[in-house]
């Protein structure tokens, strides 16, 4: 590297005077420019990879859940819920936890398969709120269907343990 600025350094001082000395400030100053280019480009670009504790363990659960939600595991998911839970559904039914689990053992919907496109957690104390998006491929009453659903799920952090407490989901354009 010190070669480099040495090379650079000669070839600015044969043209000797002002015209060296310029040549010397000129490289000198876009070295200064890429090293702040490149420092901002880290320090900018560092917040937006990072997750916190919190966040990696909601997408996680979300996850889990959408896992679950294919296979049919009633026991996982009723784990994951809370008792008191309330999912929204697209078509605007509201269903507590106990009827939403019902509508999974019967298969209504039976979901084919789900591709999460992107995942926001924001953390309030012992609260958190995922936002999504994905696209839902079901079977209801033998029909295929696909959605472009975008959905929020809330969180809660009870007895050291995170609960499903709230999910909505709407489709997206």
């Amino acid at each position: 590297m010190f070669e480099n600025h040495k090379v650079l350094l000669d070839a600015c001082l044969a043209h000797g005077g002002l015209a060296g000395e310029l040549c010397i400030v000129n490289q000198t100053q876009k070295h200064v420019m890429k090293a702040i280019i490149t420092l901002a480009a880290l320090l900018f670009t560092a917040p937006a990879f990072a997750q916190s504790k919190t966040d990696s363990e909601i997408i996680a659960l979300s996850k889990k859940r959408v896992q679950w939600l294919l296979a049919g595991n009633l026991d996982s998911l009723k784990n994951l819920y809370d008792e008191n839970s309330i999912t929204v559904h697209t078509n605007g039914l509201i269903k507590t936890a106990a009827e939403h689990f019902e509508d999974i053992r019967q298969g209504r919907p039976t979901y084919k398969s789900i591709d999460i496109k992107e995942n926001t957690v924001r953390e309030f104390g012992n609260t958190a709120i995922l936002i999504g998006k994905g696209v839902f491929n079901i079977a209801m009453n033998g029909q295929a269907m696909t959605y472009n659903m975008v959905y929020t799920e809330v969180y809660q952090k009870k007895n050291g343990q995170w609960k499903l407490i709230s999910r909505q989901a709407s489709t997206a354009q």
